[in-house]
């Protein structure tokens, strides 16, 4: 098969043939892309905790509140008034249970699992200006018959992308793929502020549901016309969660690869750290409040920016309530003193969260 390849191209330049692999103009010649393997998007997965190895803070324990992270990166999101939920990480798989259901959705409830991620991760995707990238999302999802949706939104929340998916058989592994066309308009960062917040979204209401599916100005968490995921008890799960800048526009994903525990842990505590547990203490000679002792610890990996810092399973031996100097991303302080003369000391575990 024959090809008529462009003219005058300059370094970089990609041309994909219709039936035919993807070709990069490099050194001064056309080369094929992948040595005739499938052309798919690139390897390197945007979300953290894609696979939910991690759950420093909350184990395999069920939560319930708005806010609570089941596993490092993914928490649940709602106002549902009447409606009850759970949420947990088991077998490698956020589980989602309605535990209390609602019939009907009110204007501005909405229930999200969610996930942000930090604008450092994406800033190649160039969205927000005329050389925005596509993408693809791809992720595992199972639960009840019904159609749901997933979104995207900017750090702002005034550039939304919504997309819907159909499950046609209940409580069945599915693999969705969703091509996202890169967003020319808006401000999105690229520092280590929020980059896009990902939803999927089992539930809306009119508020904050998109008009229209692709790319809309506002802030949506669903799309109009999805399902009541919540109007009955049930299960949703979701896993193996992927993002990939896709530039040469093939709309498939990479295969699914684990990612290795040890980085994504790394990963993690960019944002979270919960550890090690310690013990900190000295000798007071007198008991005026003016005679502090200060301790100094080490962040185990620099985080995303200074930490909101607490001591998990705090206990103490004469000694006040622990304090904190400000912490950076490399570690901070700790101080107290003593409330009697002699031996004091404070223990527990470091609890550092620098999440969006």
């Amino acid at each position: 098969m024959a090809f008529d390849f462009p003219n005058s191209p300059s370094e970089g330049t990609t041309f994909a043939p219709s039936g035919g692999p993807v070709y990069v103009y490099t050194g001064g010649v056309w080369r094929m892309q992948g040595f005739g393997q499938a052309v798919t998007a690139e390897a390197r997965n945007r979300i953290v905790n894609g696979a939910m190895q991690i759950s420093q803070e909350n184990g395999n324990t069920t939560g319930t509140t708005t806010g609570y992270f089941a596993a490092d990166q993914w928490s649940m999101y709602f106002i549902a008034a009447g409606a009850a939920f759970g949420l947990l990480r088991a077998s490698g798989r956020l589980r989602f249970n309605v535990t209390t259901a609602k019939a009907s959705m009110a204007a501005g409830e909405y229930v999200q699992l969610y996930q942000a991620i930090e604008g450092i991760r994406i800033s190649d995707f160039k969205w927000g200006t005329a050389s925005a990238k596509q993408v693809v999302l791809r992720f595992g999802f199972k639960g009840p018959v019904g159609t749901y949706a997933v979104n995207l939104r900017n750090g702002t929340s005034d550039r939304s992308f919504s997309k819907k998916f159909t499950i046609t058989t209940a409580n069945v592994d599915t693999e969705q793929v969703i091509t996202i066309p890169g967003d020319t308009t808006g401000v999105w960062a690229v520092d280590n502020t929020l980059g896009i917040a990902l939803s999927f979204c089992p539930a809306v209401g009119t508020t904050y549901a998109a008009p229209a599916e692709g790319w809309n100005a506002g802030n949506f968490i669903g799309a109009a016309g999805q399902s009541n995921g919540i109007a009955a008890t049930g299960t949703f799960e979701l896993f193996d969660v992927g993002l990939y800048l896709d530039p040469n526009n093939t709309g498939v994903p990479p295969s699914w690869q684990m990612p290795d525990e040890a980085d994504e842990l790394n990963a993690c505590m960019r944002y979270f750290q919960r550890g090690p547990t310690t013990t900190y203490g000295g000798y007071a000679a007198a008991t005026s409040a003016s005679v502090l002792f200060y301790f100094g610890y080490a962040a185990m990996v620099p985080m995303r920016v200074g930490p909101t810092q607490s001591l998990f399973g705090y206990t103490s031996l004469n000694a006040p309530a622990v304090y904190f100097g400000a912490g950076s991303p490399y570690g901070g302080t700790l101080y107290s003193g003593g409330t009697a003369v002699g031996p004091f000391w404070v223990a527990g575990t470091l609890n550092l969260v620098a999440r969006m």
